[in-house]
């Protein structure tokens, strides 16, 4: 269930989207881009690897 979630904030790149996403990198006490593009790279980039696990 989550890739599909985080499919979704890389997809739309919305600015809720990606408030949610820092809020819940917050919340897991992991770091998060300032910057919008560096953001979505890396949620894509979490998607990728979460794939190959799968």
């Amino acid at each position: 269930m989550l890739v599909p979630l985080l499919d979704h904030l890389a997809a739309t790149g919305s600015d809720d989207a990606l408030r949610l996403h820092r809020d819940l990198l917050h919340r897991l006490q992991r770091p998060a881009p300032a910057d919008d593009t560096d953001l979505l790279a890396q949620i894509t980039a979490e998607c990728v690897q979460l794939r190959r696990q799968w």
